[in-house]
């Protein structure tokens, strides 16, 4: 007969010692295993993300539709603090979904995460899942998922969702999904994700604390490539940590004027756009479009790579 092992709860600081330090960067490190508990692909944009005087713990996104997802982690039990801080962070950080993590729920909180889901309209949803770990003998700890609160129309969202990536885009999310499949094809050691169909295609610096966004414009005609900040930071943020790369930005990327520099002004925008007049509305332009934003893509990276 074959000999069983028994299944022994373990507690969470036998895991992770400490929350910020040990288990953020372990959650930001095995996204996957969060994305199959809720059914939902997540990519980590970054952590500990200024909102005000407080600090989101994860910011992820959405790959599916490249929302924002707010992320917070409890290694205690949940509390109004947190709660609060929760609301305070979707609305600075303009995130459609909040997947709240803890050791354990209130039947408060469980009651205000179910009221959120039920007086919040679509796209707004919001999750309550607690944190366990266990272990069989002396195997590895394991990290268990369990979710407690979750929208009651979400397995029905889901299916919409998987439905409309199959045949609802809109003929511009068609055309972006298509050209970005074409880029990522041409130029495979780019990046470029497979089945994106939004109009800007993100990179993350985390070295220099800026994003490289490459774009298109389809009524416009042009292509283009600029740095941001990260998610939830002011483009002066932004600005200030792209001056160091100045000099060497406006001599090699040709970023000449004061426009091109700084966006409309210095708390949205943009900073270090370059741009190019072709209409990727027409096919035969791909080669030349894809061709740009790779080599302007490698630009931006080696000088942002250099120690300022």
């Amino acid at each position: 007969m074959t000999e069983l092992g028994r299944l022994e709860s373990k507690d969470l600081r036998d895991a992770w010692l400490h929350e910020a330090t040990d288990f953020t960067p372990w959650l930001t490190d095995n996204m996957a295993l969060l994305s199959e508990a809720i059914d939902l692909p997540l990519e980590p944009e970054g952590t500990e993300v200024s909102v005000g005087q407080f600090a989101a713990d994860i910011l992820a996104r959405n790959t599916d539709d490249g929302s924002a997802v707010l992320i917070e982690n409890q290694l205690e039990p949940s509390d109004h603090t947190h709660l609060g801080q929760i609301l305070t962070y979707l609305a600075g950080l303009d995130a459609q979904a909040v997947v709240w993590i803890a050791r354990h729920f209130e039947e408060a909180h469980l009651s205000a995460v179910r009221w959120l889901n039920e007086n919040t309209a679509d796209p707004f949803a919001f999750f309550a899942v607690q944190v366990k770990v266990v272990q069989i003998g002396d195997s590895p700890l394991a990290p268990l998922f369990e979710v407690l609160e979750k929208p009651s129309r979400w397995d029905r969202q889901l299916r919409a969702v998987s439905e409309s990536n199959r045949t609802g885009l809109t003929q511009s999310g068609e055309l972006h999904c298509a050209f970005w499949k074409y880029y990522a094809e041409r130029h495979p050691d780019d990046g470029i994700r497979i089945g994106y169909a939004q109009h800007h295609f993100w990179h993350s610096v985390e070295s220099a604390r800026l994003v490289i966004s490459q774009y298109l414009m389809l009524k416009g005609r042009k292509i283009g490539i600029f740095l941001r900040g990260n998610m939830g930071e002011s483009n002066t943020v932004a600005l200030e940590s792209a001056r160091p790369y100045e000099t060497a930005l406006r001599n090699e990327v040709g970023v000449d004027s004061d426009e091109e520099w700084v966006g409309v002004n210095e708390t949205k925008g943009w900073v270090a756009n370059k741009s190019r007049a072709i209409d990727v509305s027409d096919k035969a332009n791909w080669d030349a479009a894809a061709d740009w934003l790779h080599e302007h893509l490698h630009i931006y990276r080696r000088i942002l790579a250099q120690v300022p």
